[in-house]
This record gives C-alpha cells, sequence and structure tokens, in this order.
C-alpha cells in the first residue's frame, strides 16, 4: 500500500473518531440554552419572607418595620440576612447537570435538598430545592424537575451552605450594646467570693461603688467591651449534655445591666469554665442557653480593684 493511501486511510479514521465523540458528548451534555439568571432575585428590597425546609429543619425570616425575625420568635442576624440577600440576588446559573448524573441529583434533592421559598411583596413567589454534592464544594438548584450547576462568579464559596444553617445559627448574636453614654447601672455579684462590681451613673458621671480614688480609663476601657458584644453561639437543651449539667449548677456570677433603652436590659448567670473547655456558659432570664469565650469573658469579669487609680 502507498504512503499517501495509507495516510488517507488514518485520516479518515481520525475524522471518523472525532464524529462519534463528537456526537457521545452531545449526547451527555444538555443545551446550553438556558437562562443564567433564572434563579436571581432582582430587586431583594422586595422580599417580605424566606422560608427554608427540609426534614428536621424549618427557617422562616421575615422582613418588619425593626429588620428581619426569625421564626417568629427571635431577631434575626442582620449580618446573615445581609448575606442571603447577595447570594439570593447574585447566583448565576452555570450550567445544566450532565445527564449521566441528571437523575440520581434529581433525586437525592427531591429527597434530602433545602426547599426554598421565596415570598414578595407583591404576593409572588420564587420557588426552588437547594443542595449539593458530597464534598459540599459544587452547589445544584432544583426547579421543575430540572437541575442546575450555581455559582457567583468570583466566589468560590458553596453556596447552598446558606439554606443549611440551623435556626440557632440564625439568630442575632448580640448580647450588649449599651454604652457608657446610655448605662445607668452594671452589677456583677460573685455568688461564692462574696463580692460585687457595682457600676452606677452618680449625679454627673459614671462611678464605682467603694472605690474612692476612680481610674477613670480603665472604666472606660471596660465599658467598651459591652457596646457591640457577642455571643459565640447558643445551645440547644439537650444536645450537649455536660453544659445541661452545668446549668442546672450554682452560677459563678450573676450580671444585671440596666439602660436607658429598656431593650438593652440585661439579666444574666455565668457559670464557672469547665476543665479543658475554652467557653463559659451564660443563662439568661428565660433559660437560654450560650457559650462565651474565655478570652473576653475572662475581661468581663473584672472587680472593683481594677478600677482604683495608683
Amino acid at each position: 500500500m502507498k504512503k499517501s493511501t495509507r495516510l488517507s486511510i488514518i485520516l479518515i479514521v481520525l475524522i471518523a473518531m472525532s464524529v462519534f465523540i463528537s456526537f457521545l458528548g452531545k449526547r451527555d451534555t444538555p443545551s446550553t440554552s438556558f437562562d443564567a439568571d433564572m434563579f436571581a432575585v432582582e430587586d431583594t428590597t422586595a422580599i417580605a419572607s424566606v422560608r427554608v425546609s427540609a426534614p428536621g429543619h424549618e427557617v422562616e425570616l421575615k422582613r418588619n418595620e425593626n429588620g428581619w425575625s426569625l421564626n417568629d420568635e427571635y431577631k434575626a442576624d442582620p449580618n446573615m440576612v445581609q448575606v442571603l440577600r447577595s447570594i439570593l440576588s447574585q447566583v448565576k446559573v452555570q450550567r445544566p447537570v450532565a445527564r449521566l448524573n441528571r437523575d440520581e441529583i434529581v433525586s437525592t434533592l427531591e429527597q434530602t435538598g433545602y426547599k426554598v421559598s421565596v415570598s414578595f411583596q407583591d404576593g409572588s413567589v420564587s420557588e426552588f430545592i437547594a443542595g449539593g454534592d458530597n464534598s459540599k464544594k459544587m452547589a445544584f438548584y432544583l426547579r421543575d424537575n430540572d437541575a442546575y450547576v450555581v455559582q457567583i462568579p468570583g466566589y468560590n464559596h458553596y453556596l447552598s451552605g446558606i439554606f443549611e444553617l440551623t435556626p440557632n445559627q440564625w439568630r442575632d448574636r448580640l448580647l450588649f450594646s449599651s454604652t457608657w453614654r446610655s448605662l445607668k447601672s452594671l452589677k456583677l455579684d460573685y455568688a461564692n467570693q462574696q463580692e460585687t462590681l457595682n457600676i452606677y451613673f452618680d449625679k454627673k458621671f459614671l462611678t464605682v461603688e467603694n472605690v474612692a480614688k476612680l481610674d477613670t480609663t480603665a472604666l472606660m476601657d471596660y465599658l467598651g467591651q459591652y457596646q457591640y458584644f457577642q455571643v459565640n453561639d447558643y445551645l440547644e437543651k439537650g444536645k450537649y449534655p455536660k453544659y445541661d449539667d452545668l446549668a442546672r449548677q450554682s452560677p459563678l456570677a450573676h450580671l444585671s445591666i440596666r439602660d436607658i433603652d429598656q431593650n438593652r436590659d440585661a439579666d444574666l448567670n455565668i457559670y464557672p469554665l469547665m476543665d479543658g473547655e475554652a467557653f463559659y456558659l451564660i443563662t439568661d432570664s428565660k433559660g437560654e442557653m450560650m457559650v462565651i469565650d474565655s478570652s473576653r469573658m475572662d475581661k468581663l469579669l473584672s472587680k472593683k480593684d481594677q478600677f482604683i487609680s495608683e
């Protein structure tokens, strides 16, 4: 066989293989005709509520005149709500899922995905199911039995993770917001040490009871911690038995704050730091359990001697 003939045959075979591979690719890849903004919310200020539900999981965020509420019971964390709004407005469809895995992905989303319902002030509703792959690196949205890979260009985090947050993770974690201008009194009673730190407004300025020579700089530094103080997390009763047991014991101290704005008042029990733990347990007047890291809590647990000017 001549060399030119052999080359012609090889070329024909290569062309045939290329056509065959191209045909297979088209069979496995869905049409690229889709709306990249099909899940995007054009105007998040028009959102009235967002409901996320899955087996054993229910979160409902509602807009009100004071911000956003959580499950009609708590104030929602405004920073988390802002993240949610950003994701809802910027999400893009990257592509439909591959046909090879489509049925499996759709079935998994229908069974274990997070059903998201976004309601708007005009009465309209946008719904989809959110989920992802096992590695939590690729996010999927499902609507009308069609599943898509979604992303925000330049944002490399797992988009569906926002819908997997527990109700406690959506709660506003702000615990104190008093300033020296608004504070009327702050009392820290140490139960087992028979000592009390009592800070109160006396005629013209704040003072510390039984401290004749006051270090005002130390006092202002101390009170500055209360201006924007957040808890690390809220605890569900029954989920952390050792903290449940601790809450039944005598507290280390009781903290009472009275502010010009009564919404900033607080009555908290502070429990001893357990061996090997990095968080203090705190409970409020309703029995809510929360934790605060020891590095910040230790700074709040001051005594009057720390405010005496040398």
